[in-house]
C-alpha cells in the first residue's frame, strides 16, 4: 500500500485555512496576541471574567445558573479575534474550577467554554457590530452550546437524563438571550472609545 503523501492532506486544508483566516481574522488573531499589550488587555478578561462566573453568579439548580462571564470573553473576542477569546475562555475556565470548584473538573465544560469563545470572536472581530450580528451568535452559543452539548456532558457527568435537562436548559437560555443581546450592543459600542493601540480590530471592515 503506498503511502500518502503529506501535500496531498495540505491541498484541500490551504484554500479552508485562507478562506477561514480572510473571513474571520484567524492568522492576524494569532499574530496580535503575541504583543505584551495584548496579553495584558487578555489576563484582565480573564480575571474579569472568573469574577463573573465563579462569584457574581445567580445559582438556578446544580448545574444551572445565571451567569454574564461571557462578557469579558466577547470583549476580547472585540479586540483580538477568535484566537484570544479561545485562549481567555479556556483560561478563565480551567483557572476558576481551580480557585473556585463548585464541582468535579471536567474537560468536557473546557470544550464548551473553547466553542463559546470561537463562536464570539468569529462573530464580532473586524466588523461593524450589528444587532443580528449579537443576535446570531447568542443564539449559536446559548442553544448549541448551553442547551445541547453541555446538557450532554451533565449526562456523562451526573446521570442525568438529556432531554430533562436541555429543556431546564433551554427555558433559562431563552429568557436570558434577550439580556444577552441587548447587552453585547451595549458592549460593542466600548471598544470606540479605547486607546488606539488596543483596538487591533478596529475600525471593523464590512464582510
Amino acid at each position: 500500500m503506498k503511502p500518502v503523501r503529506l501535500s496531498l492532506i495540505k491541498a484541500p486544508v490551504k484554500p479552508i485555512w485562507r478562506l477561514l483566516d480572510g473571513r474571520f481574522g484567524f492568522a492576524q488573531s494569532a499574530r496580535v496576541i503575541r504583543s505584551t499589550r495584548a496579553l495584558t488587555v487578555c489576563g484582565m478578561m480573564v480575571a474579569l471574567s472568573i469574577v463573573l462566573g465563579r462569584m457574581l453568579v445567580i445559582p438556578l439548580s446544580q448545574d444551572l445558573r445565571v451567569s454574564f462571564a461571557y462578557l469579558p470573553i466577547a470583549m476580547s473576542g472585540m479586540l483580538f479575534g477568535p484566537m484570544a477569546a479561545v485562549m481567555c475562555a479556556v483560561l478563565a475556565d480551567i483557572i476558576g474550577a481551580n480557585l473556585f470548584p463548585s464541582g468535579p473538573f471536567f474537560i468536557g465544560f473546557t470544550l464548551s467554554a473553547a466553542l463559546a469563545g470561537l463562536v464570539w470572536g468569529m462573530a464580532f472581530y473586524r466588523l461593524n457590530i450589528r444587532f443580528w450580528h449579537c443576535l446570531v451568535a447568542v443564539m449559536v452559543v446559548n442553544f448549541g452550546v448551553h442547551v445541547c452539548l453541555n446538557s450532554y456532558w451533565v449526562m456523562l457527568l451526573y446521570g442525568r437524563a438529556w432531554t430533562l435537562r436541555a429543556a431546564a436548559a433551554l427555558l433559562k437560555n431563552t429568557v436570558q438571550s434577550f439580556a444577552d443581546v441587548m447587552l453585547l450592543m451595549l458592549m460593542s459600542l466600548l471598544p470606540a472609545r479605547f486607546p488606539k493601540s488596543l483596538r487591533a480590530g478596529i475600525p471593523y471592515p464590512e464582510r
